[in-house]
């Protein structure tokens, strides 16, 4: 925080860096929250039992998803989603839970809710791979 404040078209720097301080920190629990939610309702496409439960957690999980990206986004706070990885425990890498099922009910889906799912998926695995790769 600066000593002295500085103001740019009436907006005080001091107090603007206070603000982004706090959207980060609401945007992290937001992030976080939504991951968990997304990760769970992948978890739960594993076991349908019946097609008329397909759709709902498909749409569910992608809305979770993309509050996260546009969250991200905006507040410059980012998110990771287990990547896959040669070297890594991939069992718990959302693009391969989805592509790879072993749900007989999830395998015959042919809905494109759930190949938009796959692709805004991997897109962010792909993102959060590339993130972390930049910090290494």
């Amino acid at each position: 925080m600066l000593d002295q404040d500085i103001v740019i078209n009436g907006v005080s720097i001091n107090k603007l860096f206070e603000d982004k301080k706090a959207i980060q920190q609401e945007a992290a629990n937001i992030i976080a929250t939504k991951i968990a939610e997304a990760t769970n309702l992948v978890c739960k496409l594993q076991e349908v039992e019946d097609a008329a439960e397909v759709e709902p957690l498909i749409k569910a999980a992608t809305e979770a998803l993309n509050i996260v990206s546009i969250v991200s986004g905006v507040s410059g706070v980012q998110f990771y989603l287990p990547y896959w990885s040669e070297y890594g425990d991939n069992d718990y890498v959302l693009s391969r839970q989805l592509e790879e099922s072993e749900n007989e009910i999830l395998q015959e889906c042919t809905l494109d809710a759930l190949s938009e799912l796959v692709s805004l998926v991997s897109d962010m695995e792909y993102d959060s791979k590339n993130w972390n790769m930049s910090n290494c």
